[in-house]
């Protein structure tokens, strides 16, 4: 009896194997179906265009905070010296070209020290009935540059603020590989922190801001989209916002973003016929890092020591609902509206990590 209960023991066991190993064998066969094979590092892009969409209010804000962010000794100074060619790129409506031209003509002049700068009117030209059509014009036409031109893209959106060092950061973390570089970012109050000596002496350009002095900055002048993160709290925006925050101490903070923002990007052709199927810019964020994703081609930032900026956004604009029972959640929406790179974002955890108390 012993040795036959072996025996079943033993085929149980083989048949276990069989089950197990098949389907490892059809979940490789899932993944080589979905993923795709890097098309390649390429290490001689010196190249890099900074793009800019602004107009209206957005051009000053621009000029005031985003451009200077850009300047601080870290950043656009720092890959000056280390022999890259730099490009600014303003996108804007043409009523506005002369205006930004004259207005700003003293931080222009600034800007040149370091890089071209080139402001290109879009409204002529094309259709633009909406903000989209100017957003994805832009983008379309700052993609095909790119490519021809095999240059870097950044991403300097005109409610930015970049943490002194987090441009080169970024550069170096991709260089010589065909990759994307996408980070989680906190929204700030732009009407309160307008009150900051901080930003203040950042708008002047007398003062650098590092990333953990940015992080303490962030909490202290949040936007409630922020503030109704923390999912420590039954009742939170955690769900629509898709951002997830945890205090672990006085100044480092766990944080789990399922929708993250592409700020550096290496393109190529089929990028582009993204784009061009789709005109829609919002896809930048919500649709394009699944096809990053399936080829290989996206990486995400895991601490502000790295890569840290913030976004200002208007008070009464109200973001992300409100709900109860959300306790410790850090899902986004529903299972049937996220893509693979949602799930992929969900099971990385970022730290951001204010300055130490003296």
């Amino acid at each position: 009896m012993r040795k036959l209960n072996k025996f079943f023991h033993s085929v149980k066991s083989r048949a276990k194997n069989r089950r197990a190993r098949f389907t490892d064998l059809v979940g490789r066969l899932i993944d080589g179906a979905y993923f795709k094979a890097n098309d390649g590092a390429d290490t001689s892009k010196r190249k890099i265009n900074f793009h800019c969409t602004a107009w209206g209010s957005y051009v000053d804000s621009l000029f005031s905070y985003t451009i200077p962010s850009l300047l601080q000794k870290g950043n656009i100074p720092t890959l000056a010296n280390n022999g890259y060619k730099l490009e600014l790129t303003i996108y804007t409506k043409r009523g506005e070209l002369e205006e930004i031209v004259k207005q700003y003509d003293s931080r222009l002049t600034t800007v040149k020290e370091y890089m071209s700068v080139s402001i290109i009117p879009l409204d002529a030209a094309t259709e633009i009935h909406s903000p989209n059509d100017l957003l994805i014009t832009a983008l379309l036409h700052q993609i095909e540059r790119c490519i021809d031109e095999d240059a870097m893209m950044f991403l300097a959106p005109p409610d930015t603020i970049f943490g002194n060092c987090s441009v080169t950061n970024a550069v170096k973390t991709v260089e010589g590989k065909n990759v994307c570089l996408a980070a989680a970012h906190p929204r700030i109050n732009q009407e309160s922190m307008l009150a900051s000596d901080v930003f203040t002496g950042l708008k002047r350009m007398e003062r650098n801001i590092e990333n953990d002095e940015l992080v303490d900055l962030a909490f202290e002048y949040g936007h409630h989209e922020l503030l109704n993160s923390f999912d420590n709290q039954d009742y939170n925006s955690t769900r629509s916002s898709a951002l997830s925050v945890r205090a672990i101490n006085d100044n480092t903070y766990s944080v789990i973003h399922n929708l993250p923002t592409i700020y550096l990007a290496n393109f190529i052709k089929k990028d582009l016929q993204f784009f061009r199927q789709r005109e829609r810019f919002h896809r930048w964020d919500s649709r394009w890092p699944r096809l990053l994703l399936r080829t290989g081609r996206l990486k995400f930032v895991g601490s502000s020591d790295l890569f840290f900026c913030v976004e200002r956004t208007a008070d009464e604009l109200v973001m992300a609902k409100m709900e109860k029972g959300l306790l410790n959640n850090d899902t986004y929406v529903t299972a049937r509206d996220r893509y693979a790179h949602n799930y992929v974002a969900n099971t990385c955890c970022s730290v951001w990590r204010g300055k130490l108390n003296s």
